[in-house]
């Protein structure tokens, strides 16, 4: 097994040394972290396997270390309202009916503040009214207790003066060591770049992310998770975010996070701070992200429920 693990692994982070020269990404949409859970945790939380409901967007390998049989989840975010003022509304559910599998299914839609057109004279020819669609399944497989595969499709659609429509995928893998320690890393957003009318191509943001999650039980009914992910973009830039979540009873959490990235990236550095309330498989969850001059004041609520 740990000959196997090491040649998955390999494979899955040699596009590291394939970065390539371009800078402009297309649909950076589809890296938005729609769990409010993760957005508390400013993007940190790939190898997190305790809210699962929006892992089909993305660290499907971690879906059959969920513990339960279902997670479903409804959330909103006012995204960016001091830049792009977007609004973004998601939907997400797994269900684990197997020990070794997991299924996850997601929808998102993003709706952008609408703005007029205009001709080469600069005359108003009509309102454009951004919209976004963004579709997901995940798979888990588990190989093992300590060891298990995910793959990610997803369809995403943009619609603004022109539109643009792209198929990618992730593949990814999860290894649990140990009951409080466990690693994730694969290959995000892989799929073929769209043409511009020029004819340049755009890459989609692609990835190679590494995650990983260390559990701290500090008292009784208190423990602590720190988390940590890395993603290395074939465009050749690096971003990185550490988050920690306090869980009290697994009835009241505490989350924060800071992001490390630049504004180019697909998700800007900032910081975050978040908190959930769990009561009888229902949950609520909220998040505001700060410190960030295009993400500032965003905010992120979100309903759940799971057993």
């Amino acid at each position: 097994m740990n000959r196997t693990l090491s040649i998955i692994l390999l494979a899955l982070l040699l596009p590291v040394s394939a970065l390539r020269a371009q800078v402009a990404e297309v649909l950076p949409f589809t890296r938005i972290d729609r769990d409010p859970v993760q957005t508390g945790l400013a993007g940190a939380g790939a190898a997190y396997a305790g809210s699962v409901a929006y892992k089909a967007f993305s660290d499907a390998a971690v879906l059959p270390f969920y513990e339960g049989k279902l997670d479903a989840g409804v959330s909103y975010q006012r995204w960016a309202p001091g830049t792009a003022a977007a609004n973004h509304a998601a939907v997400g559910v797994a269900v684990k009916p197997l020990p070794w599998l997991a299924v996850s299914a997601g929808y998102a839609l993003q709706m952008g503040t609408p703005y007029e057109d205009t001709n080469a004279q600069g005359q108003p020819i009509g309102t454009i009214r951004p919209l976004s669609h963004l579709a997901a399944l995940g798979l888990g497989f588990g190989l093992g207790s300590h060891f298990s595969l995910g793959v990610n499709l997803r369809y995403a659609l943009q619609k603004a003066a022109g539109k643009c429509a792209a198929f990618s995928a992730d593949i990814s893998a999860a290894w649990q060591p140990i009951s409080n320690l466990r690693f994730t890393a694969g290959v995000s957003t892989l799929g073929p770049g769209i043409a511009s009318e020029d004819g340049i191509t755009y890459p989609q943001p692609t990835s190679t992310r590494i995650g990983a999650l260390w559990t701290l039980a500090i008292a009784q009914n208190h423990s602590v998770d720190l988390m940590g992910d890395v993603d290395f973009y074939f465009v050749g830039r690096t971003a990185a975010s550490l988050g920690l979540q306090y869980n009290w009873k697994q009835l009241l959490y505490v989350r924060g996070g800071y992001r490390f990235a630049d504004d180019a990236c697909a998700l800007p550095g900032h910081a975050a701070v978040g908190a959930g309330v769990h009561l009888g498989g229902f949950r609520l969850e909220v998040s505001w992200l700060t410190a960030s001059k295009t993400l500032g004041n965003t905010l992120c609520a979100g309903l759940g429920f799971a057993f």
